[in-house]
């Protein structure tokens, strides 16, 4: 060594240019060689040996305080990216990355969490952290200033030194942090680190690290720790989700901030659905993923990071199966560019209509219905009353309803079912009001169907006769009948509206899957 060293400064005390290039190869040669190289077929033996000089050298290196990162955490949202793939929403808050003073630093648990391959060794006696990859490991001590990586194949193993300034490892939460670009590169991946969108973006292939079009900064959301349900059932959801109150304990996701999957649920654990269907079942909240949207200058989020958030709150309400499946129609309707059809789907406990539409933004609609404890009541049975217009009548034979519990303002629902091959009737057991709007109070509703698998029209026409007599006068009731019959018969769509006190009652047909007239009302309110 001592006649290499010589050679060189002689070397460079010479005016010859080609002697000076040669010796200048020479000295980045020595820069960048391994400390320690070996080559040979005994692999392993070669990795412990140099697994016992990175722990001697390490022992013997200088000692040096260890950052406590802790305070940055709360300020340090970000998107994490693997192989071009958005990949957030599958990283639990507790492993997301810390920007600490201008350096990034990630949790030594998330390389293990987010990388495939990669396994974590940790001496809590001696402090001694190694993460192992596919072709080398890293290793450092805490509280030391020299860390050591490997990087081998099946030919040759190779021993580095790394000696860290400002970046060294540090503690949060009694978790272990290594400065990010050392971690990821030092294992043998690529890096890159997008400031404009927070995006840690990660690529442990041969193609460079990439930004997924769309990706926004993710906004803190400060009421993360609050509790939501839908129909009862309590949910994660994302973290940098903003929430606004709606009343009554209902929620929304803030869409001022960002226009991305929306949520709609409650605050409230018991669940009093606001409406109840004629199945029998309650509506429990809705989702909404975004393709598109009105505005132009909206913060739009990227649709596979929603379509992600997305199949992970469903898949906190059902089976994989149930998942699947609803997730294969959204996916299938965003490649539709007009409405599509709305179907009801099952998970767990809950009836799923999924649906797209296209009306000033490409959005899919899941609105979540779930079973409510209900009373079935056939007949005029113990006296019953319901409601019909706000008014009071007694169910005519031949007619059965299910009753709901009564929700939060006080309204129990009645109907008489989907299943319904007779007078269909929409009510409730309450004088309550339903909804108002423009100074009208939807108050209910009767049915009329006309053709196969429906009992006889006339029979009906007599069943809503019974119930109408019981609140309206007797001209009123011929009035809205002759009405009824004549656009039963009609080819045309047709809608009249008769002022009878404070009730406003509409007569309409429609002949779309079978022939039918509503006779539909709604209470005058101040």
């Amino acid at each position: 060594m001592r006649k290499i060293l010589k050679a060189v400064l002689i070397g460079m005390s010479m005016r010859k240019k080609g002697f000076k290039k040669i010796v200048l190869l020479f000295m980045c040669t020595l820069v960048v060689s391994p400390l320690y190289a070996g080559i040979g077929t005994d692999k392993d033996e070669r990795l412990r040996k140099y697994e016992t000089k990175a722990i001697q050298w390490m022992e013997n290196s200088e000692q040096k305080e260890v950052k406590n990162i802790e305070k940055f955490k709360k300020d340090s949202k970000c998107n994490i990216v693997l192989n071009g793939e958005d990949i957030t929403s599958t990283v639990s808050e507790d492993l997301m990355p810390i920007n600490a003073s201008g350096i990034n630093y990630v949790p030594l648990r998330m390389l293990e969490s987010v990388i495939k391959g990669i396994e974590l060794d940790y001496d809590s006696k001696t402090k001694i952290v190694k993460a192992r990859a596919e072709n080398s490991w890293i290793m450092l001590q805490i509280g030391k200033n020299l860390s050591c990586y490997c990087v081998f194949d099946e030919k040759s193993v190779k021993l580095y030194d790394y000696t860290f300034t400002t970046d060294g490892p540090a503690m949060a939460n009694g978790k272990v942090y290594l400065p990010l670009r050392y971690a990821i590169e030092k294992l043998g991946y690529k890096v890159i680190w997008d400031g404009k969108t927070s995006t840690l973006s990660i690529s442990t292939t041969d193609k460079e690290p990439t930004i997924p079009e769309g990706l926004i900064k993710p906004v803190e959301n400060k009421e993360s720790n609050k509790s939501y349900y839908l129909g009862g059932v309590a949910i994660k959801i994302p973290a940098n989700f903003i929430m606004v109150d709606l009343g009554n304990g209902d929620v929304t996701r803030d869409r001022n901030k960002i226009v991305g999957l929306t949520v709609q649920c409650s605050t409230n654990k018991e669940f009093k659905p606001t409406s109840v269907r004629e199945n029998g079942y309650g509506y429990a909240g809705s989702l909404e993923v975004y393709k598109t949207f009105g505005d132009p200058n909206a913060n739009l989020e990227n649709l596979d990071t929603q379509l992600k958030d997305l199949e992970n709150i469903l898949n906190q309400l059902g089976s994989k199966e149930e998942v699947s499946k609803i997730m294969q129609k959204v996916k299938a309707d965003f490649k539709i560019s007009t409405d599509t059809e709305q179907e009801n789907m099952k998970l767990g406990d809950f009836l799923v209509e999924v649906g797209g539409y296209r009306n000033m933004a490409i959005r899919e609609s899941l609105i979540m219905y779930k079973k409510v404890n209900t009373t079935i009541t056939s007949g005029n049975k113990d006296g019953a009353i319901y409601y019909l217009g706000g008014k009071p009548f007694k169910l005519p034979e031949g007619l059965a309803v299910t009753t709901s519990p009564a929700n939060e303002n006080g309204v129990s629902y009645a109907t008489s079912g989907d299943d319904c091959k007779t007078l269909h009737f929409r009510g409730t057991a309450t004088p309550n009001l339903v909804k108002t709007a423009f100074r009208r109070a939807f108050a209910g509703g009767l049915t009329i169907c006309s053709g196969k698998g429906f009992v006889d029209v006339n029979t009906q026409y007599k069943l809503a006769e019974q119930i109408l007599n019981q609140i309206l006068e007797e001209k009123e009731v011929d009035q809205v009948m002759a009405h009824a019959k004549k656009f039963m018969t009609s080819n045309s769509e047709l809608s009249t509206d008769f002022i009878y006190g404070d009730l406003e009652v509409t007569v309409s047909n429609s002949h779309n899957d079978n022939d039918k007239v509503m006779i539909t009302f709604n209470k005058i309110v101040d």
